[in-house]
């Protein structure tokens, strides 16, 4: 699974991969983002089968 950032108007920021097979805890460093701009989170499943959520939640704070 991937998780890929863009901005307010649609434009690809970058994306982060994470590791198959479940239990991922961590922080990603998304420094490359401006600060004071929205931005939109995509979670894309890259490969076969089904990803479920349980439970998570995605915070951004720069600073």
């Amino acid at each position: 699974m991937e998780i890929q950032v863009y901005n307010y108007d649609g434009v690809y920021q970058g994306k982060a991969v994470l590791p198959k097979g479940g239990g991922w805890v961590g922080g990603i460093p998304w420094t490359h983002l401006a600060r004071g701009v929205a931005y939109k989170f995509k979670f894309v499943n890259t490969g076969g089968g089904t990803i479920v959520l349980k439970q998570g939640f995605l915070e951004y704070t720069l600073g």
